[in-house]
């Protein structure tokens, strides 16, 4: 895994798009003061999730995106992406290539993505802590950094130890589940108060649904009933709507067939006509044609009507059987209404009240005491349940509910009615007019026909082929106007078929539901079952039996599995303490054990690298016990004592060759910075981190001490990737590639950047031609 490429736009002085191209190896960045090369440092920082203003070296967070100059306005946002050779997994994506971005807009929002999707900065840490890098450990690495690992205490220089040992990832996870584990504690106690609370109202259910079970037989056989009841008369009714499809599609073939013929054999006999009469035959011969068409699409226009009549009458008759059905069954509901009585519905009326009232007081403790997110889990499944209960509240309310329905269906049939009446009416209005339009479009054919007879009498009489053809048009004409008279009788028998299955329809759906139409292969209940005799008495027994609330079933299935899944969660919670806690202590010892380890192993390297940097010396890390707890001092048998952790702190030994130093604050700044730096590539020599970066710490360094320094990085670049900002030729160097920054004049931030193996090859060649 290495850094490919850091990506800056609108971040600090760098307002126009910046693309620094990392390979494996040394990268120097390098520039005057004030040209902006520690910005580089601070992108870096800030899209691994540094949170700390001060990390960034801002006040606010907003100090990040570009504020402008005379010459450039400001930026709206600053965005920072990071490209990352993943190939090798250590991020946990799967993805060969990773790119992770981090967005804030001068509103203050902020967001992070990884290959353009949002994430969350708790996710995207984690991922960081699995491949060993991050914001506030050592993959960025300042002069300031450098001198504050000496400075800091034994206990605050533990967590870049505990880095270095990869055991961060750990203590996250430790410290979700002790998170979790207080969590699951408190909601404990919450379950069990729900369910103390549950359990009264569960009873009640109880006893609700099994009254409910016996009117769910009489449901079931109501339901049986109306299958079959329908099933039936549907199957019927579209097996004749099939029938009469079927006359349809051959009596329309036939009259397709002599229409074709009707118009050759009309060409025919006009021909002939024209060929053997005068002028003023032909003349009446057209008009008749004309008043032909005439009555043709008037005939199809009364037809037309007369189906939208006839439909209109059958939905009629149908909406009438309806208003009288529910106006049995609002009489019959009246009566059952009047026989249950109202003297019980006022005592179980003043209990759920008083229950009401309870459940309410409980509502408000949980607002009290209760997250959001568990009120909503918890809170509203008592509160919900008592408005369900007063919701429900008797036998009245039931019937009250069921005559609410049927008086609002009695109000659409009625409705329905006087639109189907109005329909009617309209219909047979328009039928009058077209059928009185049609009768004098008769007698003027007629008329016609007897001119245009007495004119072929009188022109030439009876010829034999015209005479013959004519014959033969008016038979054609006469069959296929029977043909137009079956069909507008099929397309009426259709219509009224196709509304009839229509209403069918809509009424089983409104009693069955989805479940209609039958599909044909569906086996059907016997039709005896489906008789209207027995499905009236169904209803009335249903009726009889009091409106129960239908919801009742629903709720006790609700309720009961929200108690069973309480109960089983005081069972979880309790085994999952005793789990938890078990995790805690095997991810402690874990840490403990690669904390030891690692820490060994950093004290030698320690050792070798401040010896080598020094050119003698010695140096050494050492664990210090640390002591904390609640307890009072010297009271060792308090609950407290006992309670008491050992934690650990490191102090750092260090004395340059040739002299006796009792601390740290005894060496100079470039002694610092060698022994800062000996302890930072200790780590790195035990656990290589993919990248990192440092920003200027060489920068205390003399002539020499830098020498050492860069040869140093450059063996540990075989293994960690370096981005190195500084001033000092001889880690410039040790690098194979130079980035240059510098600041125009509009105070823009600019890159150049140049491989210096390829500089080499090109200044050599030169020199050999000069």
């Amino acid at each position: 895994m290495f850094l490919k490429s850091l990506e800056l736009t609108g971040f600090k002085s760098f307002a126009k798009r910046t693309v620094l191209e990392f390979e494996p190896g040394i990268t120097a960045i390098v520039g005057p003061n004030g040209s902006g090369k520690s910005n580089i440092a601070d992108s870096l920082r800030w899209v691994l999730g540094a949170q700390s203003k001060k990390a960034v070296r801002g006040k606010v967070s907003t100090d990040v995106i570009f504020s402008g100059t005379s010459a450039k306005p400001a930026q709206s946002l600053a965005e920072v992406s990071l490209t990352f050779n993943n190939s090798a997994k250590r991020l946990p994506y799967d993805y060969e290539e990773v790119v992770v971005t981090r967005r804030l807009y001068r509103s203050g929002d902020s967001e992070y993505l990884v290959n353009g999707t949002k994430v969350r900065l708790l996710d995207l840490q984690h991922a960081f802590a699995v491949a060993g890098i991050g914001a506030e450990n050592y993959t960025v690495i300042s002069q300031g950094m450098v001198d504050q690992v000496l400075t800091q205490s034994p206990r605050d220089r533990r967590s870049l130890f505990e880095e270095a040992a990869g055991v961060r990832r750990f203590f996250l996870k430790r410290d979700e589940a002790r998170r979790k584990l207080s969590e699951t504690e408190t909601n404990l106690g919450r379950v069990n108060d729900v369910l103390r609370e549950l359990s009264p109202r569960l009873k009640s259910l109880r006893r609700q649904a099994e009254a409910l079970a016996k009117r769910s037989e009489v449901e079931a056989k109501l339901k049986e009933a109306r299958t079959a009841h329908f099933g039936h008369r549907y199957r019927e009714l579209a097996a004749g709507r099939r029938e009469v499809t079927a006359k349809h599609e051959e009596a329309g073939k036939e009259f397709a067939k002599l229409g074709s013929e009707l118009k050759q054999l009309t060409a025919e006999v006009d021909e002939l006509r024209k060929s053997q009469q005068g002028l003023t035959l032909n003349k009446l011969l057209d008009g008749r044609n004309g008043l032909r068409d005439q009555r043709e699409k008037l005939q199809e226009k009364l037809n037309a009507v007369t189906t939208t009549r006839e439909v209109a009458k059958t939905t009629g008759e149908r909406a009438q059987a309806q208003l009288r059905q529910l106006k049995n069954r609002l009489e019959h509901l009246a009566k059952a209404e009047q026989s249950a009585g109202t003297e019980a519905v006022t005592v179980e009326g003043a209990a759920i009240t008083s229950l009401v009232a309870k459940l309410e007081e409980l509502e408000q403790a949980l607002f009290a005491k209760a997250s959001p997110q568990e009120l909503t889990d918890l809170a509203a499944v008592a509160v919900k349940q008592a408005r369900a209960l007063r919701r429900s509240g008797t036998n009245q309310a039931g019937f009250q509910k069921e005559r609410d329905v049927l008086t609002d269906q009695l109000a659409e049939l009625e409705a329905e009615l006087k639109k189907t009446e109005s329909s009617i009416k309209d219909a047979e209005t328009e039928i009058t007019g077209l059928t009185n339009e049609r009768k004098h479009l008769d007698i003027k054919l007629e008329a016609l026909e007897q001119k245009i007879a007495a004119e072929q009498q009188k022109s030439f009489g009876e010829t034999g082929e015209l005479t013959k053809r004519e014959k033969v048009l008016r038979d054609k004409q006469r069959t296929h106007d029977s043909y137009r008279t079956e069909l507008s009788e099929l397309n009426l028998e259709l219509a009224k078929l196709e509304t009839r299955l229509d209403d069918l329809a809509r009424e089983a759906k409104s009693k069955l539901g989805n479940e209609f139409p039958p599909a044909d292969e569906t086996e059907l209940p016997s039709a005896e079952l489906g008789t209207e005799e027995k499905i009236t008495k169904l209803e009335q027994r249903l009726l009889e039996m009091g409106g129960i609330d239908p919801e009742v079933t629903a709720e006790h299935k609700e309720v009961e599995e929200r108690h069973g899944f309480l109960t089983a969660q005081v069972e979880d919670l309790t085994k999952a303490k005793s789990d938890l806690g078990k995790v805690i202590r095997e991810l402690e010892h874990k840490s403990r054990t690669l904390f030891t380890e690692a820490f060994e192993k950093i004290n030698t390297e320690f050792g070798v690298y401040f010896e080598k940097l020094f050119g003698g010396g010695q140096a050494e890390l050492k664990l210090v016990e640390l002591q904390s707890g609640d307890g009072e001092e010297g009271d060792e048998d308090s609950a407290a004592a006992k309670n008491r952790t050992v934690e650990y702190g490191i102090e750092i030994k260090a004395v340059p060759p040739g002299k006796r130093l009792k601390n740290l604050a005894q060496l100079s700044g470039g002694e610092r910075t060698l022994t800062s730096n000996a302890l930072l590539f200790a780590i790195l020599a035990v656990n290589p981190s993919p990248f990192v970066m440092l920003d200027e710490v060489d920068a205390a360094l003399d002539e020499a001490n830098t020498g050492r320094f860069a040869t140093t990085v450059a063996e540990l670049a075989e293994r960690t990737q370096f981005v190195v900002v500084t001033h000092n030729r001889e880690t410039m160097r040790a690098s194979k590639m130079l980035y240059g920054v510098s600041m125009d004049s509009t105070g823009v931030s600019t890159m150049l950047s140049l491989k210096l193996p390829d500089a080499e090859k090109v200044a050599g060649s030169k020199k050999v031609a000069a």
